[in-house]
C-alpha cells in the first residue's frame, strides 16, 4: 500500500489523498445532460461571462506563479477553494439559465443552486461518465466506516472507499454549517435533537457539495491543515486542487456549449 511519507501533518495527508482521488476521478471524464431544455431566447446568456473569465484568469495566473515558486502556494492555497467555488457557481447558474430560460435564475441562493444540481444528479438529468461521481448520499453516509486501517492516508485505497470517506466529510461539514447558521450551540435539548434529526432526514450529499464545503472551510476554519508542512507540499496540494477544479469547470463549460447547440 502506497502511503504518504511519514512525518507529514496527518490532516494534510488526508486532504491530499482526497483531492488526488477526486482529480483522478474527473480525469478523462465526460458529462451529459438529459434535462428538458426550454425554447426561450437567452438575452442574458453572458450575464456571468466576464466574471467567469476574470476568475479563471486570476486562478491561472496564480497557478503559473506557484509553478515558478513553491513558497507562493502557502499564501494563496486557502483562497483557492473560494475562487474555484465562485467560478463553478457562476457556471452552474449559466447552465441553469440555459435550461430554464428565466433571468431570476441568477438570483438563486448558493444552497438552492447546489440542491438543484444534486437533484439533477439524483434524477439522472445530469450524468458523469465516471459512475462514482453520480452517487447521491443520504444521512447514512455519516455512519460509513472503512474496514481498511489508514485508508484515508493511502493513494492505493480503492476510489470507491475514498469517495465515500470524502462524502462523509462533506456531510459532516454540511451539518456543522447548518448548525452554525442556525446558531445552535449543541444538541442536548429535545428541541435541538429534533431539529438535527429533521435536517438529517432531508440531507443529500453529492460532488457539488464538495466545492461549497471547502469554500466554507476556507472562510470559517481556514486551511489549518497546511500548517507545519513544507512549501513543496502546499504547492503539490494547490496544483492538484487547481487541476481537479478546472477540469470540473471545463466539463460544465463544454456542457454549456452543447446545450446551446441543441437549442439552435
Amino acid at each position: 500500500m502506497q502511503l504518504i511519507a511519514k512525518g507529514i501533518n496527518q490532516d494534510y495527508k488526508t486532504h491530499y489523498v482526497y483531492i488526488k482521488c477526486l482529480s483522478g476521478l474527473i480525469n478523462d471524464c465526460s458529462l451529459i445532460c438529459n434535462s428538458r431544455i426550454n425554447n426561450k431566447k437567452l438575452p442574458f446568456l453572458n450575464k456571468k461571462g466576464n466574471l467567469i473569465k476574470l476568475t479563471k484568469k486570476s486562478l491561472k495566473d496564480e497557478y503559473k506563479i506557484v509553478c515558478e515558486d513553491d513558497e507562493y502556494s502557502y499564501a494563496c492555497t486557502s483562497w483557492l477553494p473560494v475562487k474555484t467555488y465562485y467560478l463553478l457557481f457562476n457556471q452552474f447558474l449559466t447552465i441553469e439559465y440555459i435550461i430554464k430560460g428565466e433571468e431570476n435564475i441568477f438570483n438563486i441562493s448558493h444552497t438552492n443552486c447546489l440542491k438543484n444540481f444534486t437533484d439533477k444528479l439524483k434524477e439522472k438529468e445530469i450524468e458523469f461518465s465516471n459512475t462514482l461521481l453520480n452517487y447521491v448520499f443520504d444521512k447514512s453516509i455519516l455512519n460509513y466506516r472503512s474496514k481498511i486501517p489508514g485508508a484515508n492516508l493511502s493513494f492505493d485505497t480503492d476510489p470507491k472507499v475514498l469517495y465515500r470517506l470524502i462524502m462523509k466529510k462533506v456531510a459532516d461539514y454540511k451539518l456543522k454549517d447548518w448548525k452554525r447558521k442556525k446558531n445552535i450551540k449543541n444538541f442536548c435539548s429535545r428541541k435541538n435533537k429534533q431539529r438535527k434529526q429533521n435536517f438529517l432526514d432531508g440531507l443529500r450529499v453529492s460532488i457539488f457539495d464538495f466545492f461549497y464545503c471547502m469554500r466554507i472551510r476556507a472562510n470559517y476554519k481556514d486551511f489549518d491543515f497546511i500548517d507545519n508542512v513544507s512549501f513543496n507540499e502546499t504547492a503539490s496540494y494547490f496544483k492538484e486542487y487547481y487541476d481537479f477544479s478546472l477540469n470540473f469547470f471545463d466539463l460544465f463549460k463544454k456542457l454549456e456549449e452543447n446545450l446551446i447547440k441543441k437549442k439552435n
